[in-house]
């Protein structure tokens, strides 16, 4: 009888998207999402946290 192969574990990959911001491109970035949070506001919608951690493959 052959034996069982043990589950292969996830290969582990770098985050996409994740990068530093600095000076002038901090203050930009907060603004556009400043104003882009206050239209979702206008119609009604309320603020989303989420966890930038997660990864598809390591949540199985």
């Amino acid at each position: 009888m052959a034996k069982d192969k043990p589950p292969r574990r996830p290969r582990a990959e770098t985050p996409k998207g994740f990068r530093d911001y600095r000076g002038a491109e901090v203050t930009e970035r907060a603004e556009m999402l400043a104003a882009i949070a206050r239209v979702y506001h206008r119609y009604g919608f309320d603020a989303l946290e989420t966890s930038a951690g997660g990864h598809r493959v390591a949540r199985g």
